[in-house]
């Protein structure tokens, strides 16, 4: 059982609990590569991840494939959409209908107690957040998982099995990322009636979707609805029919990030000139390489995009940080200061290697050779 302490509306999970899971993961779903141990894990979870428009928490598939099915729905003339996320659903996961799943899948009662143990969640703080009147915000012992949990995709994926079937077929399309799905079809009408339909079904697991009236759940972004071609942010991309562009809220991120490491490098400079600064993590070259890495992945995880304006404005962004950086690294060092401005760099200087005394040994070493001196004439 997890002995987890909720903070800030999430729960986290301790090391051996991770591990534990992780391994209980990759007995039921994943399997090595090498051809001498090859185990194709449980048929009945390798159906689950084997649903097409089921895209979240499974090895193979992801956003880009999530991406490409409403790309061909659009293709194939469903223009309209309902997008909307289930609400609180890690902690609406009906875990008994989850274990009684992989009971009968695996036939094997050790496993499938050993699954149930690490699918089992325990507050940790459970008085407190009664007091607070949040308690029901997490997962208990009959009902929700730990969200971030390594099983928690799992169970996410088993429980909505049913609903993935329900939602795709009658000329509608549902792709689902966990707990956020869209629905593509050929009318508005007939868009809106599935949509009830998913909320129906939903709700008889305890579960729901935000009404497309909320309008404070628009501007959040929690629901959607209307016709592709007007736009709509899914999966991380804003995409107008065929048009696909990283979406403002992944664009604002990744600028708050670089910023943030442009004033963790400025305040470093600062350290290294006061000679207050223990560590190089963020002085210029590292925080240039920070910067290129945090840059690189961020475009690979919108390579798909097709509106090149938008990674032309941000390339116009990034270069305004990296020259505000360089101007303040500028100032504070001038052209005859080379150990203060190689400190600043994150270029060690050997003066300032601390001088470190040497190991004690503690051997005697004379002693050890009078033995055997000793030992050498008596043997004579």
């Amino acid at each position: 059982m997890s002995r987890i302490r909720s903070l800030a509306g999430s729960t986290i999970d301790t090391l051996e609990s991770s591990f534990q899971k992780r391994h209980v993961l990759q007995g039921y779903g994943e399997h090595s590569e090498s051809a001498r141990c090859y185990w194709p894990g449980v048929p009945a979870i390798r159906d689950i991840m084997a649903t097409p428009t089921s895209v979240g928490g499974i090895k193979s598939r992801g956003v880009p494939h999530g991406i490409a099915l409403i790309d061909r729905a659009v293709s194939e003339g469903r223009h309209w959409f309902v997008r909307s996320d289930i609400k609180n659903f890690f902690t609406h996961i009906p875990k008994q209908d989850v274990n009684k799943f992989i009971r009968a899948a695996v036939s094997d009662d050790r496993f499938a107690e050993l699954f149930e143990h690490a699918l089992a969640t325990n507050l940790e703080n459970q008085e407190e957040l009664e007091e607070r009147r949040v308690f029901k915000l997490f997962p208990d012992c009959e009902t929700g998982v730990a969200q971030g949990s390594a099983l928690s995709a799992l169970a996410g994926n088993i429980a909505l099995r049913g609903f993935d079937v329900q939602m795709n077929g009658r000329g509608i399309v549902c792709v689902r990322y966990i707990d956020d799905f869209i629905l593509l079809g050929p009318t508005e009408a007939k868009t809106l009636a599935a949509y009830e339909s998913a909320r129906k079904y939903l709700r008889r697991m305890r579960m729901d979707v935000y009404d497309l009236s909320d309008i404070e759940s628009r501007r959040a972004a929690k629901v959607d609805a209307g016709n592709i071609h007007n736009g709509t942010d899914v999966l991380g991309y804003r995409i107008s029919g065929h048009s696909r562009q990283p979406s403002s809220a992944a664009c604002r991120s990744l600028l708050d990030k670089l910023d943030d490491l442009i004033r963790r490098s400025r305040r470093e400079a600062r350290a290294v000139m006061g000679r207050r600064s223990t560590s190089n993590d963020f002085r210029y070259y590292q925080s240039m390489v920070k910067l290129h890495n945090l840059v690189w992945g961020w475009s690979q995880a919108f390579r798909h995009s097709t509106a090149m304006h938008v990674f032309v404005q941000l390339d116009k962004e990034i270069d305004k940080r990296i020259e505000e950086i360089d101007l303040h690294v500028r100032r504070l060092v001038s052209a005859d200061e080379s150990v203060v401005r190689r400190r600043i760099m994150g270029i060690h200087v050997l003066a300032d290697t601390p001088s470190h005394p040497l190991p004690d040994v503690n051997i005697d070493i004379n002693a050890d050779d009078s033995s055997s001196i000793r030992d050498q004439e008596l043997a004579a």
